[in-house]
């Protein structure tokens, strides 16, 4: 095939990439336990807990289970189908659709973590709102985490290890961002001078592109593979959503579209960056 042929340099650094993902998975998947086997009943075979299995990997009592979990698809930023819809709606949306689908009482569910990175300092009360439109009462409290891009996952961490320590049996964790409406600027002062002290702390004010260059150079990642990797991802996707296999877990939203001349709503339209997992400790009775 044509083309410009590899340094040893790029062949060991992907290499070394390489090593580092596998590695990752393999302690993944140390965290796994066994799938669960069939427990025969009174000779009827069934997929729940069976005492005899919490010594090879079955559920335990201790355990935390997901029994729900939703999302609607990302669209593009500023022009994508989801372009006009608040954050708050988003979430009320997707929290109004966990309640019915999953028939868990909202005053049931003992706390709802919403995961965040973006968005200005009054994100925490729009996710309150969200809450309340959502139809939960005022009984039931809320807030956000922000770990930047893990601020979802770190939401379920945050109520799976609350469940798992007793605090509560039922929480529901979320995540929300709007790029077409978040700021991209920083509202913070921050000290120039005491940058020069420390290039860990000048390099927290890095935009995500460069970042992604300086990844890209250390690790000998080209453009090509790159590009070859996004189209694989992205053709992955679009025959996954064709195929229906994201139609359990997407809940349409419904938007406003907009003149651009005027600005004055067109028509309503139904449009499918959300995601709420509800999480329980098993019943094992």
């Amino acid at each position: 095939m044509p083309g410009s042929p590899l340094r040893t340099d790029d062949l060991r650094g992907q290499n070394d990439v390489l090593k580092s993902a596998k590695s990752r998975l393999e302690n993944l998947s140390n965290h796994l336990p066994p799938p669960l086997k069939p427990c025969v009943v009174s000779g009827v075979v069934e997929q729940s807990v069976c005492s005899a299995q919490h010594s090879n990997g079955g559920v335990l009592p201790e355990d935390v289970v997901i029994v729900s979990a939703l999302r609607t698809p990302i669209t593009k930023a500023k022009r994508g189908g989801l372009r006009n819809v608040p954050a708050h709606a988003l979430l009320t949306t997707v929290l109004q659709a966990t309640l019915k689908n999953s028939g868990v009482p909202a005053q049931d569910i003992s706390d709802v973590v919403v995961g965040t990175a973006l968005g200005d300092s009054q994100r925490a009360a729009q996710c309150r709102i969200a809450m309340f439109l959502a139809g939960f009462p005022e009984s039931v409290p809320g807030r956000t985490c922000n770990r930047m891009c893990s601020s979802g996952l770190q939401a379920v961490a945050d109520v799976a290890a609350s469940i798992k320590a007793g605090y509560y049996d039922i929480g529901l964790a979320c995540g929300v961002e709007s790029m077409s409406s978040d700021p991209f600027i920083t509202d913070s002062p921050v000290e120039p001078e005491k940058l020069v002290e420390s290039s860990s702390a000048q390099s927290c004010l890095l935009p995500m592109g460069l970042t992604s260059e300086n990844v890209a150079d250390t690790y000998g990642i080209s453009r090509k593979a790159q590009d070859e990797l996004a189209l694989t991802s992205h053709t992955r996707a679009a025959r996954a959503m064709r195929s229906g296999r994201f139609a359990a877990e997407i809940v349409p939203v419904a938007t406003k579209e907009k003149n651009p001349s005027n600005g004055e709503d067109l028509e309503f339209g139904m449009c499918i960056v959300l995601k709420t997992m509800l999480l329980q400790a098993p019943s094992l009775a």
